[in-house]
Formats: C-alpha cells, structure tokens, sequence
C-alpha cells in the first residue's frame, strides 16, 4: 500500500502538507479548549467572577470558531486528494492493460482485471479519503489528549496504564483474523463477476440447454460463500464496536469515582476532573478511529497488493531500444523457424513454422481446432512474441519496428467480431480516424455489408454494444470492413467466413483479390475459403505437415486431404 501512496501522491505532496498542518492546527484547537472550560471554572463559575467567565468564554469561541474552519479545509483537502489519487491510479491501470500483450492480459483474466479497475481501487481510495479526514489527527489528539491529561492530574492518568493496552491487544487479534478473510472476499468477488459475465454473455446457449436452474445453482453457490464470509467480516466488527464502548463507559465510570474521592479529599478541583474527563475521551475516541481504521485497512492492503500485481508485471512486448521506421509498402514476408510457447509449459505450441509471401500473394492457414493457426496470425501484429525465431518484414525483423508502426500497417479481423457501442461510422473510424464517409462506404461496399444498413444513411445505425444487433455474419462483414478501410499492407483474417453464406463469401474473396495490392493471411477450416489462395499450410498439432497449392496437398497430403473429403462429404461448396 505505501508503494502506491509513494508513487501516486507525490503530485500532490503539497496539499498533503496543507492539509497536515490544518489538522494540526484544528486538533490543537480542540486539545486546547477543555483546558479553558476547566479554568473557567475553578476561577470564573466556583468563584463567581463573570468577568473572568465572559473573557475567556469569548476566547474559547474565537478558538472553536478557527478550529472549525480549519477543520472543513482539511476535510475538503483530504477528500480532493483522496479522488485524484484514484483518478490516478485508476487511468494508470487502464492504461498499463492497454500496455500489456495479450499473454500477460490472460495471466489475470477480464473478470479479475475488472475488479481491480473498479472495487480494488475504490478500497484503496476510500482508505486515503478516511486517513487524510479523520485518522491525521488521531495520533495528534491521542499524544495531545496524554499529556493534558498529565497536567491535570498524574495519579489519575494511571487507569490509561491498563486500558489501552487492552484496547490494543483486542484491536491486534481482530486484524489477525480478518485479514485473511478479506483476501478471501476479494477473490470471491473476482468469482461472482465471472460467473455473472459468463451469464451474460452465454445467456442464449443457457436457455437453449435449459441450463438456467445449473446457473442459478452456480452463482448461489459463490454468492452465499461471499455473503457468509461477509457476516464473518461483520461479527467481528459487531464485537469489537461494543467491547470498545464498554471500556469507555467503564473508564469514564471509574475516573469519576476516583475523581470524586480527590475532589472531597481536596487534592483535585472539580475544572480539572471535567477536562481530565473530556480528554479521556479525546484519547479514547483517538483510538476509536485507529480501530475504525483497522476495519478499513485489511481489505485496502489486500486491493492495493492485486493493483500493484497488474501495475508491476512486465511485459514480454515492448519497443527496440533503438526502433527504427517501418516501412511504408510491404513487398515481402518471412516466418522463419518461429515457435511458440506458454510460461511453464512442458511443450510448445508451435514450432519450426516456415513460409514466405509477397505482395499480392493470399497465404491460408487450415487444420483442426486447436492447431495453432490464430497463434500463427497474432505473433505478426506482437499480441505476443514468438519465442523461438523471426518474422521479418523486407527482411527485417518485426522487433525491431515501433509498436504503432508495425500494427499500422496490418489490418486484423479477429476471430470473434467485435463491435463497439456506437453507430456504423463510428466503428470504421475506429480503423481509420481521419477516413471520409466516401471511404467508409467504399469499405463498407468491398465487404457487401449495404445489404443490410440503412439505403440513405448507412454510416448513422446504430451498433449495441457488442453488435449484438446484428447477425454473426454482419458482424464480421463490419469488422472486415473496418480493418479494410485502412488500406493495410497485411490483411490478416482470422476465421473472418466462418458465419457468412457461400455466395457473400465468393463476392467478397472476389472483391479483395481485385482491390487489396497487399498481402493476405487467411486462417479458415473451411478448404472452400482457401482453396484459391498462393500458399496453403496444413497446421497439425503445432507444426507444417504440408504447405503448397490447393492441387498440390490434394495429390500429396493426407492431412488436407482428410479435411477436404469430410468438407465434401457435408456438402461444402468449392470453387469449380
């Protein structure tokens, strides 16, 4: 936790130093008034003086009114700090996730992620607001509340001797047993938000399985274990708060027995007694927050360990020490002995994937689920880095480009098409943000998706978030059209057919062969979306059992030859 208040709040040193200096002179203030009460009345009320009650009550109001102002500019400072600290850190999160390759993005998973971004950082700044505001002053005013306590009368400061050790011991085992149970709650959280983006996001095979009683029965499951480690969290806070209020009335109870007997013996006046009194519960309210505290701080401890998780791990992608420019036109491409595997595996995922292309050229990717294929596409754009090998670009290696000047020069289409909240034109400029509406159309045209926009205003329909509002195949004819739009040297296609008939998919292969002067990699299980393309490489189980023309592996490989007589046999629709 001090290593995000050292990193985030810096910025704002001086206005935590203004506001420590207003808590200081506010709980000064406060220290000082019982002290006034107490003269006022062994002098002022016991002696009858009103001269003496009236100065120095107008001095005590002056006092309370200074007290009082400061009191709000410390409050205001504190909470102002306490926002911009988790405006800070929440803009850093995002942006470190931006930042991050997708290998390390799957190390914590969205649900996870989420939750950091959102309650992990509200913990912690609720933490901050609640020191800056309230626990400044605690230490202040538990040392200020001691020593005036002293100077009214030592015997009597003795019954501090034994409460608040007891206090401390109570507060010591209560933070020993609810630290692991916060733990405990932030993962749990972490688990209803997958169980319930799962739900939404799969709430159209839930109800075609009729699954919903499973899913209920699931999410009951993890939610009553979040809500019993909660009542945990909460029996204990209902016993310590009332054990807390039990010492004080205990203490109050016994000082004015103690008081009283000093007063008859004429060893204590009854001022003193009143301001002992009030600055025991100074002292004991000191504490109160400290414990207040403790109820805050174990679970904003355990956030601020899972944000710094995210915000210290490295990143296997980042620029060359010294990049330099990609190249504007893309005349050739090279995987050269490029393998890939995962952190602690025990066996690659890819290895040894060689092949060539140039401009012009389609390359296809096919084999069995699993394969390899959309690992092969996301290493050029470096989603993540091969681990063994090189990819070249006009026989450079990829690595050595700016990461935005590599990525410029690919247009990708993931495998799941994905759209943004917005309209039509919005998701294009997404591709390209300084493209005209006569470009959005011209892309929009290549992919045939005006069949199904708007005839007079296609740009301006409107796209849930998601896509959810359009077909599966719309959607990738969109996604197509936004990574077209940008003209890319490298068209990247990741499964881009798989949800479009027969004849769109034709005009379209046939729309990019006549217009796209790049270089096209296809990754397809369909043999009738590749079958025409200048290289195809059979993927199986990580390596290139086979790569040539689509005549070529139907003489010789019985790998594709496999896919294409099943392809066949289902009825698929090839080229002539």
């Amino acid at each position: 936790m001090f290593t995000l208040f050292k990193r985030f709040l810096r910025p704002y040193a001086g206005q935590v130093v203004l506001l420590i200096t207003f808590q200081i002179i506010q709980t000064c203030g406060t220290l000082f008034l019982p002290d006034l009460n107490a003269d006022i009345i062994n002098n002022g009320v016991v002696k009858g003086d009103q001269g003496y009650v009236w100065t120095y009550g107008s001095i005590m109001l002056a006092i309370a009114i200074l007290q009082s102002v400061f009191q709000i500019g410390a409050i205001y400072l504190g909470t102002r700090t306490a926002l911009k600290f988790g405006r800070d850190i929440r803009t850093a999160l995002f942006t470190k996730v931006q930042n991050i390759s997708e290998y390390e993005v799957a190390v914590f998973g969205a649900p996870s992620l989420i939750t950091r971004e959102t309650n992990d950082i509200n913990q912690v700044q609720m933490m901050v607001m609640f020191l800056f505001t309230i626990i400044v002053s605690s230490p202040m005013m538990l040392i200020g509340g001691v020593f005036f306590a002293l100077r009214q009368d030592v015997e009597l400061s003795l019954v501090f001797v034994t409460v608040i050790p007891v206090l401390l011991i109570v507060i010591g085992i209560f933070f020993w047993i609810v630290m692991p149970l916060f733990k405990r709650m932030q993962k749990l959280i972490d688990r209803v938000n997958l169980i319930l983006r799962e739900q939404i996001n799969g709430v159209r095979p839930i109800k075609a399985f009729v699954r919903e009683a499973t899913e209920r029965s699931r999410f009951a499951a993890t939610n009553s274990e979040l809500t019993e480690v909660n009542y945990r969290v909460g029996r204990m806070i209902a016993f310590i708060m009332p054990f807390f209020f039990m010492i004080v009335n205990l203490t109050t109870a016994a000082i004015l027995g103690f008081g009283g007997n000093m007063i008859d013996a004429g060893t204590m006046e009854i001022g003193a007694l009143t301001a002992f009194i009030t600055y025991t519960m100074f002292i004991l309210m000191s504490v109160m927050m400290a414990t207040m505290l403790l109820f805050i701080m174990p679970r904003a401890s355990v956030s601020a360990k899972r944000i710094l998780g995210v915000l210290n791990i490295g990143t296997t992608v980042v620029d060359a020490a010294a990049p330099i420019a990609a190249p504007e036109v893309v005349n050739r491409l090279e995987y050269r002995d490029v393998g890939f595997y995962y952190k602690g595996a025990q066996a690659p995922v890819l290895e040894k994937i060689n092949f060539q292309a140039s401009a012009g050229d389609v390359v296809a990717i096919v084999g069995a689920t699993g394969s390899g294929k959309s690992t092969i596409i996301k290493m050029l754009p470096r989603l993540f880095d091969a681990s063994m090998g090189e990819i070249l670009i006009n026989d450079i290696d990829i690595k050595r480009f700016p990461l935005a000047d590599l990525r410029n020069l690919i247009g990708f289409v993931p495998q799941a098409a994905f759209l943004f909240a917005g309209t039509v034109g919005e998701n294009l400029l997404f591709g390209k943000l300084e493209a005209s509406d006569e470009e959005c159309i011209e892309a929009l045209k290549l992919v045939s998706a005006l069949d199904f926009l708007d005839e007079k205003h296609p740009l301006d329909d409107l796209v849930d978030q998601g896509g959810d509002n359009f077909s599966g195949g719309q959607k990738q004819r969109l996604a197509m059209a936004r990574a077209l739009i940008r003209q890319p040297q490298i068209l990247m296609l990741d499964d881009s057919y798989s949800a479009l008939d027969a004849n769109t998919e034709r005009v379209i292969r046939d729309n990019l062969k006549a217009n796209h002067r790049g270089i096209q990699i296809v990754v397809s299980q369909k043999i009738s979306s590749v079958q025409n393309a200048q290289l195809i490489l059979v993927l199986d189980h990580g390596t290139i059992v086979g790569s040539g023309t689509h005549e070529q592996l139907l003489a010789d490989n019985s790998t594709y030859q496999e896919i294409f007589d099943s392809q066949k046999h289902l009825g698929a629709d090839f080229d002539a």
